[in-house]
């Protein structure tokens, strides 16, 4: 699972020219990386993995995605105005790729 989730990641940074920030797994996939790897869960780890996992459910999300969230500006920044950003999610069963606003 670990192998295919560094896969997700290298495609898409060819892909979007940046490092994922996030890696979405569906509950059966986040249980096969917690078998798999259970060290990378423990809280002492040496070294930080450099992404955050969010775990949804499977009927949300039935494959692995990789994403790219911009910082939030500061309330001061924001003024009154509403603010978008744009999440990069990457696809991994070969769709075409895609912008998300939120």
């Amino acid at each position: 699972m670990l192998s295919y989730i560094l896969r997700i990641m290298q495609e898409f940074e060819r892909a979007h020219g940046r490092h994922p920030q996030v890696i979405y797994l569906n509950t059966r996939h986040m249980r096969q990386l917690m078998n798999e790897c259970p060290d990378l869960f423990r809280e002492d780890r040496p070294v930080p993995l450099g992404f955050r996992i969010i775990e949804l459910s499977e009927e949300e999300l039935p494959h692995p995605r990789a994403a790219w969230l911009p910082p939030e500006s500061p309330p001061a920044e924001r003024g009154a105005g509403h603010v978008t950003s744009t999440a990069h999610l990457g696809s991994t069963d070969g769709r075409k790729r895609s912008k998300y606003k939120r």
